[in-house]
């Protein structure tokens, strides 16, 4: 990929970033990127997470960060907030998709993960992206046999 754009739309007044907190995503989004990474979002909100907050000290260093209508970007200097210490609890890792919880990531200190939908432990990434992958067809099979 040339030039990765990554839509960060989270943006509450607690501050919780969800998903975006898993940094295994954070880093393969981030990483694919040769030529431009552009981010959308609310870097207060998502600076109250300790990775995401390093990300952006660093882009304010470096004069990155933007701000304005498209046609009218000026580099801005914030004052970010100090991230969060307190560790995530598992209802950071959900996802929802339609409105349904479908895939909740629980890691533990061997790199598995627990799919919260068919309660099965996965480890490695392959088996994580194909077992993730395969939920979508899942999801809409039950949609439509209720």
């Amino acid at each position: 990929m040339d030039i990765i754009l990554i839509s960060c739309t989270r943006s509450n007044p607690a501050g919780a970033v969800g998903f975006l907190r898993d940094y295994r995503r954070v880093n393969v989004a981030t990483t694919r990127a040769k030529c431009g990474l552009i981010l959308v979002g609310n870097a207060m909100c998502l600076a109250s997470d300790p990775n995401w907050n390093a990300m952006l000290q660093q882009y304010n260093e470096e004069e990155c960060i933007v701000s304005g209508p498209l046609h009218n970007l000026k580099p801005v200097s914030l004052k970010l907030p100090k991230p969060k210490e307190t560790a995530p609890d598992n209802s950071e890792f959900v996802d929802v998709l339609d409105g349904h919880e479908w895939f909740v990531i629980e890691t533990s200190n061997n790199g598995t993960f627990r799919c919260k939908m068919c309660d099965v432990i996965i480890s490695g990434s392959g088996d994580f992206e194909s077992h993730e992958n395969g939920h979508l067809h899942q999801l809409k099979m039950k949609q439509i046999k209720k």
